[in-house]
């Protein structure tokens, strides 16, 4: 498959204001965005015509029929000007979708790799800090969605707000009730979407902290490399406890804002519907008394409630995501100053570093379990960090020791303990501690105390060790 030419990578060092967001789409994909934009325009365009052929269709097919003064080849014209119409969205809409999921892979190209190397700037106590981590999993958790469609959502608005305006002008004409009633009907719904995206925003920000907490307990459920541990000291219940708590309080809190926002929608659309059907009612009397047309009153009816479904539904819900950008973009500008804080680290080079050599010679990398690691007997040394107890790190490197060789192992302030609990493993794998090298490390401006346990192997180690199947680790020797 060809992949698509990567666009220039956004530029995050400037505040991401919402004119600057709006333009994005254009900067990275300027063809398809204004073919986008086009394809709007035009449906906008066609969307009172087709009120207007629907509405003399009907009328020529009546005066057909009842009259007798037409013919049907009155008729044809209008009903392949009707077919044509459908036609374009048959055919234009699937290659606009086609065409906005081209644009859409480019887009989230330009914004996947800038924000990565934010993120590699943040300091350490940023991703310690739950506040800050909130805030950077919200900013994370759609910059591709929410920045690269800004442009769409205004333009939908707009455009939305443009077809209300044409039927609002079509029913002015033919009934100023109902025209009047398309067009008021907008205002009180913007302020149930303005009042219900701050309400959501505010929920999600709630909700974060529960989605990490539920995210972090699932990854210790599911994360194979600790299963031993979990069973060991009994932590799987009390994980699963938590996670289910904390999934079940994001859902709920989340399930309660959109109810909210349904309902408050539904008892909207159902008032307007309502209104709708009365203003209809209303409009009889005039298509009685001739000074309507039953063509235009069937299209009219089209008309009304296309209008109340865009007020209601698609108008409410652009502005309800336009509010939404807002608050993200607050945020994101928050996440951005992280970056660029004082004592931020620099972000990832875009240098690649190779290395022409190595000076490493008769260096084998072997990647397998260590009970299936069948070189018994054949090294001088075995140096371990950060792997285990020294009990359980005993079975783990004493076998594979030549007789005489050495295990160096790098332990901490703890290392007489550790000592202490492997002297049966010391007896029963045949090694005895040498000598204790004893060294200061120094960690940022702190002075720390470290050891090097030197253990020498005095004879053959039993077969049998080391056990497969985790036991060194669950049941160390």
């Amino acid at each position: 498959m060809k992949s698509c030419k990567s666009p220039k990578p956004i530029d995050f060092t400037r505040e991401m204001t919402y004119r600057r967001g709006l333009f994005l789409t254009f900067a990275i994909t300027p063809i398809a965005s204004s073919i986008y934009f086009l394809y709007r325009l035009i449906t906008l365009a066609l969307a009172p015509i087709g009120v207007i052929i629907t509405a003399r269709f009907i009328d020529t097919v009546l005066e057909v029929v009842y009259d007798g003064n037409l013919g049907w080849a009155n008729v044809m014209p209008l009903l392949f000007a009707l077919a044509a119409l459908n036609m374009y969205g048959f055919i234009i809409d699937p290659l606009i979708n086609m065409l906005w999921m081209r644009q859409g892979q480019k887009e989230w190209m330009a914004v996947d790799h800038p924000m990565v190397k934010t993120f590699t700037a943040l300091e350490v106590k940023h991703t310690e800090n739950k506040d800050t981590m909130d805030l950077i999993n919200r900013v994370w958790g759609s910059p591709h969605q929410t920045l690269m469609q800004m442009w769409s959502n205004m333009t939908g608005f707009l455009f939305s707000l443009g077809r209300v305006i044409s039927y609002g002008i079509i029913l002015i004409a033919s009934a100023p009730l109902a025209g009047a009633v398309t067009i008021i009907a907008a205002v009180p719904m913007i302020v149930v979407a303005r009042k219900t995206a701050d309400e959501k925003y505010r929920a999600q920000q709630e909700m974060t902290q529960y989605h990490r907490l539920y995210s972090m307990h699932l990854s210790y459920l599911a994360n194979k490399h600790v299963a031993a541990e979990r069973s060991l000291f009994g932590f799987v219940p009390m994980l699963f406890k938590k996670f289910r708590e904390t999934f079940e309080m994001a859902q709920k809190y989340s399930l309660k804002i959109n109810i909210k926002w349904q309902l408050r929608h539904n008892i909207a659309g159902a008032i307007l519907t309502c209104v709708g059907a009365i203003t209809l009612f209303m409009m009889l009397p005039g298509v009685a008394e001739g000074s309507i047309s039953v063509g235009t009153f069937i299209a009219l009816i089209g008309v009304l409630f296309s209008s109340i479904s865009y007020v209601a539904w698609e108008m409410a819900g652009y502005f309800q995501t336009f509010m939404w950008q807002r608050h993200y973009l607050k945020e994101f500008n928050q996440y951005l100053s992280l970056s660029k804080a004082e004592g931020a680290l620099e972000p990832m080079s875009e240098t690649i570093i190779t290395f022409e050599k190595l000076e490493l010679k008769n260096v084998k990398i072997v990647y397998d379990r260590i009970e299936n690691f069948n070189k018994r007997e054949k090294f001088d040394f075995v140096i371990a960090r950060a792997v285990c107890g020294l009990n359980t790190l005993l079975e783990y490197s004493l076998p594979f020791l030549k007789i005489g060789g050495s295990l160096v192992a790098y332990k901490g302030q703890n290392y007489n303990d550790e000592i202490e609990m492997a002297k049966n493993a010391l007896r029963v794998l045949d090694g005895k501690i040498d000598k204790i090298i004893d060294y200061q490390l120094q960690i940022n401006d702190d002075i720390q105390n470290r050891y090097l346990i030197i253990v020498k192997k005095i004879k053959d180690s039993d077969r049998q060790y080391p056990r497969g199947q985790n036991k060194p680790r669950l049941k160390p020797l």
